[in-house]
């Protein structure tokens, strides 16, 4: 260990890490013509052909703005910072490259609770299009900071891309009140915390979409109320049993499984398995019934087999949009819940959406403070000052105000009022949130559940409320090893078929239910 009482490897990674973003913020300097101006700040040429500026060609683009070259400048930053481990060194880089990129403003750090000057925000915010971006651009990406100039008009932003349409009438099609889908099947969710439970689900309507095969109401038993049955509690059902052809039941064998350990896959074993999945111990009860397992999970892991896993007609769309449209569906409010989140926003004073931006800020505690299970889930315990160099960073460059705060722990909202520079806007303490803070201590949530020891229904209803909420910002601001965090991201996302700005504190994003292929800050953990 070295005198800050790191581990010498971590140390020297942290270093190389920071070392390598220097040169490649010099390599960006130096490549694409920036260069200091006598107020010390950096500014970009308008134009560059081959990499050299032509007078004339300045002399006449002066009068114009200069969006391109400086989106242009943005995407490469967005490369190099995507690479880096955003701690608070790598902040102070960033407030250095985006003070010369975004919109004019000063990118400052907080200090004595307020900060200089912030850019201004506009009308819809900043999304920038899908169709703008590689298919691949989400996957590992900590952070998207687009320049703090509008990209997409208030129109297009109200609805999603023609790609978006096409892929919500399919879901329609198979998962929706229709009687003349085939092959019907009905998942089970594998019930843990709700986000893993909801994308328990994705992998199952990735095959119904492939496939064209119609997917009825799942099921959630351990997210049952007294009134309701799991998930039709909070959203509406998807396609009726009743009047479909259902899929044939598929056996199984020890010769199947045998294979299956070999690295074969076949994705007409899933819909029989989805139909009772379940999470698999390690090592397994029954090993048949995990090499069933693990054939699905592998068989729409698009880590293992990229693109293959997608829709044919969507492959150009890429995994993010796939994700984020079957969540959409999954998660479409049923009445009783919009009216809760209406509800919520109403009592909090949510500013309106139209004219006025808002930052959505996930701080969980909870069970990621449990010790026990903090490195297994690669989560870190951390309050609200750790998020907030990273909530200056979106208030500099894109003139937010209003912060919605989404937290399990009082302690956190308390501490909201040592940044009276923003306006918080938080759900109010009830007793039910009081009592989970307190159980979130000792048992994860799952845990908590399954002993009665938490309201089913409360639970599942102040999560999606938050969830909702979160997805109706402007961009987000959270940690990616978190279920919850990802979930609000790709609904935010699915909205109008772009990405609003975004920073991860631990983690790029990533999809892959059941397998641990997510890169965190502190391990590796199942995304």
């Amino acid at each position: 260990r070295n005198r800050t009482g790191k581990p010498r490897e971590v140390h020297n990674r942290e270093e190389e890490t920071m070392g390598g973003l220097r040169g490649l913020v010099l390599l960006f300097t130096l490549g694409f013509g920036l260069s200091l101006s006598n107020t010390g700040r950096m500014s970009l040429p308008t134009q560059a052909d081959d990499l050299k500026l032509h007078p004339e060609k300045v002399a006449m683009l002066a009068k114009k703005e200069r969006n391109e070259s400086i989106t242009e400048a943005i995407h490469i930053v967005d490369k190099f910072l995507a690479a880096a481990k955003l701690d608070n060194k790598t902040i102070d880089l960033v407030n250095k490259l985006i003070n010369t990129t975004a919109a004019p403003i000063n990118v400052t750090k907080v200090v004595n609770g307020t900060a200089k000057k912030n850019a201004t925000g506009y009308q819809c915010g900043v999304c920038t299009a899908l169709s703008e971006l590689s298919p691949d651009f989400m996957l590992d990406s900590r952070m998207h900071l687009p320049p703090n100039r509008p990209t997409m008009s208030c129109e297009r932003l109200a609805g999603v891309s023609d790609d978006g349409k096409e892929f919500e009438q399919i879901l329609s099609e198979i998962g929706s009140n229709n009687t003349d889908c085939v092959d019907g099947f009905r998942p089970k969710a594998v019930e843990n915390g709700f986000g893993a439970s909801l994308a328990s689900l994705v992998k199952p309507l990735m095959h119904a979409v492939k496939f064209q095969q119609c997917v009825y109401t799942p099921v959630m038993k351990m997210w049952s109320g007294k009134k309701c049955n799991g998930f039709e509690c909070f959203f509406q059902s998807l396609a009726p049993a009743a009047g479909t052809t259902r899929a044939p039941h598929v056996q199984f064998t020890e010769k199947d499984a045998a294979k299956c350990e070999e690295g074969y896959r076949n994705a007409s074993f899933c819909p029989t398995w989805w139909n009772f999945q379940r999470e698999q111990e390690d090592p397994p009860d029954n090993a048949t019934e995990a090499a069933l397992s693990d054939n699905c999970l592998y068989s729409y892991s698009f880590t293992e087999l990229g693109e293959d896993v997608l829709p044919q007609e969507f492959i150009d769309n890429g995994l993010f949009f796939t994700v984020s449209h079957i969540l959409k569906h999954i998660m479409r409010p049923n009445k009783k819940l919009a009216k809760m989140i209406q509800k919520a926003k109403y009592s909090m004073g949510w500013p309106n959406d139209t004219t006025t931006q808002v930052l959505s800020v996930h701080v969980r505690q909870g069970d990621a403070c449990i010790k026990s299970s903090a490195n297994f889930k690669g989560r870190q315990c951390d309050g609200l000052a750790h998020y907030i160099p990273a909530i200056q960073l979106m208030a500099d460059t894109y003139g937010f105000k209003y912060i919605f705060l989404a937290t399990d722990t009082a302690a956190v909202r308390e501490s909201t009022e040592e940044y009276p520079q923003f306006k918080w806007l938080f759900q109010k303490e009830s007793r039910y949130s009081q009592k989970r803070s307190h159980v979130l201590k000792f048992l994860p949530i799952e845990k908590a559940l399954r002993y009665g020891v938490l309201d089913p229904f409360e639970e599942g209803a102040a999560y999606l409320v938050d969830v909702h909420l979160m997805a109706s910002g402007h961009a987000f601001v959270g940690k990616f090893t978190s279920n919850l965090d990802r979930v609000v991201y790709n609904l935010m996302g699915s909205k109008s078929d772009c990405l609003r700005p975004f920073i991860s504190l631990d983690s790029g994003w990533c999809f892959d239910y059941g397998l641990p292929n997510g890169d965190g800050d502190t391990g590796d953990f199942q995304c």
